[in-house]
């Protein structure tokens, strides 16, 4: 041990002088070998340590424990599958999305009457039946013409269709379906159209206030989970309302209250575009219209992206010329196609170079396939 010299003389007492508010503290003398110098750092990394042992301990009794159901743990340990999606054959529609439908989320499309909505959930069921999974159609508006979406690609004898009365029914339905594991896509057609149980006793002239909206927010979280696990998704196809009395920003409302805005992953509006309406070859009738949409949420992608495309009523498949200038005009939004000026545009990659005209670059792209191939790949990858 290290010796401690005191001034005996100040022992108790301390000295103090006039003017001096303080006494005189006692002389205490340290040798060296008794200072211990500590360093932060290692201080810090003990710390850590000890509270990361302390967390592996409480994650092990988590995932261990019978009464607690689920998985906590780190990220790299964490059984977390990659998102899977189904491709559309709307190039900027994918691209708004983030690379197509993706699967196991709950996803709301809503928009005016004939704006195509219906039009568009057909298309994306012959995707997913292309792809070899399994899809379901809740046909709550009881407007559902089979032959019609045939046109469209749907392959009707292995397309399940549901005609549930109420929309307790309905979700027991589609917790039924989705837990077995066989259904991969579900379709509400359409959450505006559902009524509850407790409606359809009433009277016109009894009032139920928010009685859907009730059900919507109570059964909506109880399929997340399910849907997640068997990687089923859930389009809910919804109306517009107005807001009576917003007499500033959006007036637009959906039925079924504020709940499925919340737990939907990803939020579509889409638009019809009056001015690309396609006329037959007589010029008379029209055989199908322009869409916008418009994501106004999204949590599996960045949100906001708009885009455009085409809906044919009688079923034709979207030609090639027709995907590369959806191509065309995503490549420019994204930067991947220049515009030096405001009629030029320009693309050099993988020793191509293409400069001209938006019908230039289509027409070039349709005669060389090795380039076509090569910017629809940088395309799909931006």
């Amino acid at each position: 041990m290290g010796t401690i010299s005191i001034n005996q003389e100040n022992v108790g007492e301390g000295t103090w002088s006039p003017g001096s508010s303080e006494a005189v503290q006692p002389e205490v003398e340290f040798s060296p070998e008794e200072v211990i110098v500590v360093d932060p750092q290692i201080a810090l990394k003990k710390l850590e340590a000890e509270k990361l042992k302390a967390l592996r301990k409480a994650l092990d009794e988590i995932n261990k424990s019978k009464t607690i159901k689920g998985q906590t743990n780190f990220y790299p340990e964490f059984q977390f599958e990659p998102l899977k999606r189904i491709k559309l054959p709307f190039i900027q529609v994918n691209h708004a999305l983030g690379g197509g439908i993706p699967l196991g989320r709950v996803i709301e499309i809503y928009g005016f009457e004939s704006s195509g909505k219906s039009l568009f959930c057909a298309r994306t069921v012959a995707e997913f039946q292309k792809a070899g999974l399994r899809c379901c159609w809740m046909d709550m508006e009881r407007c559902l013409d089979p032959k019609f979406y045939a046109d469209f690609g749907v392959n009707l004898d292995d397309l399940i269709i549901g005609t549930p009365e109420t929309a307790e029914d309905c979700f027991n339905t589609m917790d039924i379906l989705i837990n077995s594991g066989a259904v991969d896509l579900i379709i509400v057609d359409s959450v505006a159209a559902m009524i509850t149980k407790e409606q359809k006793a009433k009277t016109a002239e009894e009032k139920t206030m928010a009685s859907l909206a009730r059900i919507m927010s109570g059964e909506i979280p109880k399929l997340l989970d399910p849907c997640d696990e068997n990687n089923c998704t859930i389009i809910f196809i919804n109306q517009v309302r107005d807001n009576v009395g917003v007499m500033y920003g959006d007036s637009e409302v959906t039925p079924g209250g504020r709940a499925l805005r919340f737990y939907a992953s990803i939020r579509m509006e889409l638009k019809r575009k009056s001015a690309s309406v396609v006329l037959d070859s007589n010029g008379k009738d029209p055989v199908g219209h322009g869409v916008n949409i418009r994501v106004i949420k999204n949590k599996t992608a960045p949100p906001g992206r708009k885009g455009e495309f085409m809906i044919y009523y009688d079923g034709r498949e979207i030609t090639l010329k027709d995907t590369l200038e959806e191509a065309f005009d995503v490549a420019v939004n994204t930067g991947l196609i220049s515009r030096p000026t405001v009629q030029t545009y320009l693309y050099e990659s993988g020793g191509f170079s293409v400069s001209g005209s938006r019908n230039k670059f289509i027409e070039k792209l349709l005669e060389d396939e090795l380039m076509r191939n090569l910017f629809v790949g940088e395309l799909t990858a931006a």
